[in-house]
């Protein structure tokens, strides 16, 4: 979250994140922002675990009835399928989101769902004729050659 958060900023985005690896005194100046009349953010990255709170759900639900809340991304959603490789009991309560915010679009993103977890994902978040868009999973900023030559080295004489 930190990097994507930093990214975007140097973008000129105002984003921030929540995470337990921040100090209070962040934590509340973001608080503070959402809770103004007139918020700067545009994009919160939050953990599951934070999600499930009801204080975060109750701070989600004024978002929404001032207009403010205009889309829920779910990063690694995969995580949210038991049928995942790196299945995390807290993203299942992320599709409470779903109920609470019906009229609210929710964005499920994951490199690595085979059709079987997304299934699960789209059926876990109630998503209704989502749209599914598929790449290759090689991208020219992940190195491969290195990880595989050092793997076999391992089986050498």
């Amino acid at each position: 979250m930190e990097n994507q958060v930093s990214s975007l900023k140097s973008k000129g985005i105002p984003a921030e994140f929540l995470s337990s690896t921040q100090t209070t005194a962040n934590k509340n100046k973001i608080h503070e922002d959402l809770d103004s009349g007139n918020p700067s953010l545009k994009l919160l990255y939050v953990t599951p675990e934070l999600v499930a709170t009801s204080g975060f759900k109750a701070k989600l639900t004024k978002l929404h009835n001032r207009g403010l809340l205009g889309l829920v991304a779910i990063d690694e959603a995969h995580c949210i399928s038991t049928w995942g490789h790196d299945f995390r009991p807290s993203y299942r309560k992320i599709s409470s989101l779903r109920k609470q915010f019906p009229d609210i679009p929710i964005l499920a993103l994951t490199a690595t769902a085979v059709p079987k977890v997304q299934k699960d994902v789209i059926s876990s978040l109630s998503l209704q004729n989502p749209v599914i868009l598929k790449a290759s999973f090689n991208r020219p900023n992940i190195f491969y050659e290195g990880i595989i030559l050092d793997f076999l080295d391992q089986f050498k004489d």
